[in-house]
């Protein structure tokens, strides 16, 4: 239920405030209103359409006496919306053999720096071609959880991501 002062408040204030005041603390609104990933406004866990925000325009008009402008009113519906969980993407693990081989390569090739298509071309020939930006992702996970640092250079005129061990960590593989 909705108290006197919150009223007066909602009442009193102009455009978006209002409508954000209203959308927070009324029982018919509060709770509704969410943003999904990309920050598009949700009514009820569906997309909102303009039918919705023409509803919710005439109950605030008829309850609360407030006017806003469909700027003000989109806007002040967003600041009160509930964001979206963001959801984190865990990486696979690649498995030991992966690991096995690229430390394999690594080992190879000693103390100089590498870059992940180096490896890819070298070592999986076939998923490099095929999925070229899934291996090099792969890759740059082991990379990364062998010690490994990368380094923006200039490679054949390209930029391009070259992997050292750190200088506190020789011949660490």
């Amino acid at each position: 239920m909705i108290t006197e002062e919150i009223m007066y408040e909602i009442r009193e204030s102009r455009g978006a405030h209002a409508v954000f005041l209203a959308a927070k603390h009324d029982s018919h609104l509060s709770g509704l209103f969410t943003t999904d990933i990309k920050g598009n406004l949700r009514y009820r866990g569906q997309r909102c359409t303009r039918k919705d925000l023409a509803s919710i325009l005439v109950y605030l008009q008829g309850q609360y006496r407030i006017q806003p402008s469909g700027f003000e009113l989109e806007s002040g519906l967003l600041a009160a919306a509930e964001g979206a969980p963001r959801r984190k993407r865990e990486a696979k693990d690649p498995g030991p053999l992966v690991v096995s081989q690229i430390q394999g390569f690594l080992h190879e090739h000693g103390d100089s720096p590498v870059t992940s298509e180096e490896i890819g071309a070298a070592v999986f020939p076939d998923d490099f071609v095929e999925k070229r930006r899934s291996t090099e992702m792969m890759i740059t996970s082991v990379l990364r959880g062998l010690g490994y640092q990368c380094v923006r250079t200039m490679v054949d005129c390209k930029r391009k991501y070259r992997w050292d061990l750190p200088a506190d960590k020789p011949n660490g593989v």
